[in-house]
């Protein structure tokens, strides 16, 4: 069985706007930071027209093969919904993650939004 992620690489390796759109959520609440821009869509056909394929691919690139696509969990990666959200949002008294090397404290704020 093919999962959406694989299934998104392979609509974007075509850039297959299609593809694209009915893997999004419509509506959908899209925001991304590369450098220089905060980009923002509400609906599923801005994020793969506008912005995945109308900025970030565009048509002078030539996407010549999707090599591989691997799933499942990232190490050291916890679903947001077990970490405490105070320590998720880096509140004052909340409890913080340890490094691996017990060094110093770190507030896991990469895996939830504000």
């Amino acid at each position: 069985m093919t999962t959406a992620g694989e299934r998104f690489a392979q609509a974007l390796g075509r850039k297959d706007q299609d593809a694209l759109r009915e893997l999004l959520a419509d509506p959908i609440d899209f925001q991304a930071l590369t450098p220089g821009r905060h980009w923002q869509a509400a609906t599923g056909r801005q994020v793969a027209e506008e912005i995945i394929l109308g900025h970030w691919f565009d048509a002078g690139d030539d996407i010549r093969e999707l090599c591989s696509v691997a799933t499942g969990l990232l190490p050291h990666r916890r679903p947001a919904h077990h970490l405490d959200a105070g320590a998720v949002l880096g509140l004052p008294g909340a409890r913080g993650g340890r490094r691996p090397d017990r060094s110093r404290r770190c507030w896991p704020r990469s895996e939830l939004t504000r």
